[in-house]
């Protein structure tokens, strides 16, 4: 006992508190780069006719939110594959990334056959925007299954850079079509987009061990087949919670585009506050914080001397109110910033924000 208990407080002594900081402020920046990114980029398509606005609107916000609700049981099972083998060991992260982009390919192809019709005939869009969409939407699928093998390995570090690269790329490469002609604009965003998905399957090889030759993925589909059940609540939570952050808004587009005429509208006031009413979510930093300050804590919860788990126990409650506490803050401060970003672009009929 007294060893176990040396390695307790070996282990409460040396877990960095900076290193928790940076993790959470890593884990919540590719957030933060997406949103500031956007509404510099999209207030700068002025020129867009209202029928280019909202083909490309559509394209994206679609591609975007199809794309996360139908990966989220995905990103699940990715982290689950990857904890089994204690992050890493045996090219787990490679193989339920592989795993993962087969079936956003499938997911993608599934979804693009039963929304065609709506797309086409209701939306109006032509085969050409069509396109747009299917490709956006497979790029976003594959984007979020290696973005959770990164997370689901405590790597934040990468996600972090490539998003905030790639995204002044998406800008770059979005504003320069959009100035040779602004109906090029979609074409230089799904551009930008390759580059973002192309740079996390480069940092992927990089960064992942590589399989075994000798395991076949034959293998990891039917480890698939015993995690999905064991985890069918926890999949099915994922996949509600981004339809509930969602729905509010896709039955108010769908109202307006009825009312309008266009099968489905994302412009205006109500837009851009649902969306900028987000932001206080980046508060879930301080969950990160947390989840990293107390790993250690909740992992050896049973070892030590009776005295070494009861001074656990407190420091665990200790770093729990503290987090709290930051999080009401930074909460706080958050609306003050949306409140204000309310005030400047909705009140300007000049500036549009679309996600």
């Amino acid at each position: 006992m007294s060893g176990t208990g040396f390695e307790m407080k070996e282990v409460l002594r040396t877990e960095p508190k900076r290193s928790s900081v940076n993790q959470a402020i890593l884990f919540i920046l590719p957030s933060i780069v997406v949103t500031v990114i956007s509404i510099i980029l999209f207030t700068q398509l002025t020129a867009l006719t209202d029928q280019q606005r909202h083909i490309f609107s559509v394209t994206i916000i679609a591609a975007i939110i199809l794309s996360l609700v139908g990966m989220a049981g995905m990103q699940l099972l990715i982290y689950r594959i990857i904890d089994d083998r204690d992050n890493d060991k045996d090219g787990a992260a490679r193989r339920g990334t592989n795993i993962g982009i087969i079936y956003s390919v499938i997911f993608s192809i599934i979804i693009t056959g039963l929304v065609s019709p709506y797309f086409l005939n209701v939306l109006h869009f032509s085969l050409k925007d069509f396109f747009y969409f299917a490709y956006l939407l497979f790029l976003y699928s594959a984007i979020w299954v290696v973005v959770s093998a990164f997370w689901a390995s405590e790597r934040y570090k990468y996600p972090a850079i490539i998003f905030t690269f790639s995204y002044l790329a998406i800008f770059a490469f979005t504003y320069a079509a959009y100035g040779f002609n602004p109906a090029y604009a979609i074409s230089g965003y799904a551009f930008g987009t390759t580059v973002l998905l192309l740079m996390f399957l480069l940092a992927s090889k990089i960064i992942f061990r590589k399989p075994d030759p000798s395991y076949k993925l034959s293998k990891t589909f039917t480890r698939l087949t015993k995690l999905i059940p064991q985890n069918s609540a926890a999949i099915m939570f994922n996949i509600f919670f981004v339809l509930a952050i969602f729905l509010d808004k896709i039955i108010v587009w769908v109202y307006q585009g009825v009312m309008t005429g266009q099968g489905l509208s994302v412009t205006g006031p109500y837009t851009e506050g649902a969306f900028l009413g987000l932001i206080p979510m980046f508060s879930i930093a301080i969950t990160a914080y947390f989840t990293r300050r107390t790993k250690s804590l909740v992992d050896n919860r049973y070892n030590g001397t009776f005295g070494e788990i009861l001074k656990g126990i407190e420091e665990y409650k200790h770093i729990y109110w503290t987090s709290m506490s930051a999080m009401l803050v930074i909460t706080f401060g958050l609306l003050v910033i949306v409140a204000s970003l309310v005030f400047f672009l909705i009140n300007d009929p000049r500036y549009y924000v679309y996600y």
